[in-house]
């Protein structure tokens, strides 16, 4: 949403995720990023911060939205990116370590620790923690971005924009930043009625295409129309409470394992289905053994799970904000065949994208524009107490290519979903090169054996591999490689 004097608003999508933000719920994602040390290991060992610091100071002129604050303008409430003119980069880069020699447990449990914190709204929204001690000559960085800035597929273009695909890097140099001035309150509220102005003017013009072709506008009103069809469908009645659906508290705990994207595309062709199906089926399995080791495998109940669903242009990868849509999916947890959990996996997926549900969700955010943005906030909150599903489970496709950082090779990505309000468990899964990263964030009170779950999900995808005949002798499985836990 552009305004004037080149500074860009938050869109209702994006400000929803202030709305959702309370003090046990910060609304942060996360990445945690393990590196070989390689040229950035220190002459006395370790990791070199200055090298490391250098090289994200020379990166961020392709992150001009580091260095932007955000500003709320008064009477609207509409939220606006502006310019942070005491940006300082050590209050976003820290160093820190973990007992050496440093293990993936360690790891995990500093991550925990670290999500648990909320960003500090007066400072551009992102955080990058160095973390050395790791075994193997290992460093990793863990970085955490506000969920207003970007969603899964935009985050992308914020970990291309700092890492290359080239292990050989010149020298980057501060190009240098002159921030511009912020707005006064008088300009903010101009700024407010220039955004209303140009909604109206883009109503106009939709109008007028309306008129001159109206065989076409008909034809997108009617696919429109079914999509918003179906996702309210999808999307009623709402979701049954399962025991990690409680109220939240403030400590987070963190888990992730990786298996072979070979694997999963070799079950896929086998028993039918796409990536995404065989990895909700293997976590529907996870889930039903889960709750069964819990007691709580209760009859009738579903796990109904929120899968994002880009809806991003094809030259639009690069844009920053939230441009998403989503899918309602149920994880049939009644189901102890294999074949069958992924059968019914799939057929929901394909009346996903047959139904173009998706399209729905995009109607229901791009009405959310005209709303006023108190309204919107007060919508957000009925909401997250509605409780209309379950978890979160977002799958992003990472780069096929590997990445390094000032030539450190990026070795593994495990990514994190914040947790929202009555949801004690989040699900983040990202393809990098030829694995696939499952990070798994949860309350730690509410799901202090999260680890349980972890091994209930590999053992759900072996038993799909088992049933597609696609399962490989036991010692050649490297479920848990040494870079990715």
């Amino acid at each position: 949403m552009a305004v004037g004097s080149g500074y860009e608003g938050l869109s209702r999508l994006d400000a929803a995720f202030l709305s959702f933000e309370t003090v046990n719920a910060p609304m942060h994602v996360g990445l945690t990023l393990v590196f070989q040390e390689g040229p950035l290991r220190g002459p006395g060992g370790g990791v070199d911060m200055t090298k490391i610091r250098r090289h994200i100071q020379a990166r961020l002129s392709r992150m001009p939205r580091y260095r932007q604050k955000i500003r709320k303008i008064p009477l609207t409430g509409d939220h606006l990116w502006v310019d942070d003119g005491n940006f300082n980069l050590d209050n976003h880069v820290h160093h820190t370590s973990i007992p050496k020699p440093g293990n993936q447990e360690s790891l995990r449990r500093l991550c925990g620790d670290l999500l648990e914190r909320p960003l500090n709204r007066n400072r551009p929204l992102w955080e990058i923690w160095i973390v050395e001690g790791l075994a193997d000559e290992q460093f990793a960085a863990i970085c955490k971005v506000h969920h207003c800035m970007v969603d899964g597929v935009g985050g992308l273009s914020l970990l291309h924009a700092l890492l290359s695909t080239s292990p050989v890097e010149p020298s980057g140099v501060d190009e240098g930043w002159v921030p511009r001035p912020e707005p006064s309150e008088t300009q903010l509220l101009q700024l407010a009625v220039q955004r209303r102005q140009g909604m109206i003017q883009s109503a106009g013009e939709t109008l007028v295409n309306a008129l001159t072709d109206p065989a076409s506008s008909r034809k997108a009103l009617q696919e429109r129309a079914t999509g918003l069809l179906a996702f309210t469908r999808r999307g009623l009645p709402l979701a049954s409470s399962m025991s990690f659906n409680q109220p939240i508290g403030p400590n987070r705990k963190v888990e992730w394992l990786s298996l072979e994207l070979a694997r999963i595309k070799a079950v896929g062709a086998s028993l039918g289905g796409t990536v995404n199906d065989v990895t909700l089926a293997a976590l529907a399995g996870g889930f039903r053994e889960f709750l069964l080791g819990r007691g709580q495998l209760d009859s009738g109940k579903i796990v109904r799970t929120v899968v994002p669903v880009n809806r991003r242009a094809p030259d639009a990868s690069t844009v920053l904000g939230n441009q998403a849509s989503c899918w309602m999916v149920d994880l049939p947890l009644d189901c102890t065949n294999p074949k069958e959990t992924l059968r019914r996996v799939h057929a929901q997926t394909l009346i996903h994208k047959s139904s173009q549900s998706a399209l729905g969700g995009e109607v229901l955010t791009q009405a959310a524009e005209w709303a006023n943005a108190g309204i919107m906030h007060r919508l957000v909150r009925v909401l997250s107490n509605l409780h209309p599903f379950n978890l979160v489970i977002t799958n992003v496709p990472g780069p096929a290519t590997p990445l390094y950082m000032a030539g450190a090779p990026l070795a593994a990505a495990h990514p994190h979903l914040p947790l929202f309000e009555g949801q004690g468990i989040g699900i983040a899964i990202f393809r990098y090169v030829d694995r696939l990263q499952i990070g798994l964030t949860g309350d730690r009170d509410q799901v202090p054996d999260l680890d349980h779950l972890s091994q209930t999900i590999e053992k759900s995808f072996e038993a799909l591999e088992t049933a597609a005949g696609t399962a490989k002798p036991l010692a050649a499985k490297t479920m848990h490689a040494a870079a990715g836990g």
